[in-house]
């Protein structure tokens, strides 16, 4: 049966995906709700901007040698 199930599926040729952030690029420009919370939400498109911006700062403090960011937060949009 399951041999069969598959051979109805549609083949779909995606290039893999390596990092979250490859996976978050995707969505640039996808104007779609990518997040909600409570009473507000945000499109793809902010939540992409909102994370880049985040990692230009993180990525600005690293140095030499390995780099480790910790982040301690409730359960909010920021996380």
């Amino acid at each position: 049966m399951q041999t069969q199930l598959r051979a109805r599926l549609p083949v779909v040729a995606t290039p893999a995906v390596t990092s979250v952030a490859e996976l978050l690029a995707r969505r640039c420009e996808d104007d779609n709700i990518g997040l909600r919370f409570e009473d507000d939400s945000w499109t793809w498109r902010q939540v992409v901007r909102e994370c880049a911006e985040r990692a230009a700062v993180l990525h600005s403090l690293r140095r030499p040698g390995p780099f480790h960011a910790g982040v301690l937060l409730g359960n909010v949009p920021e996380y």
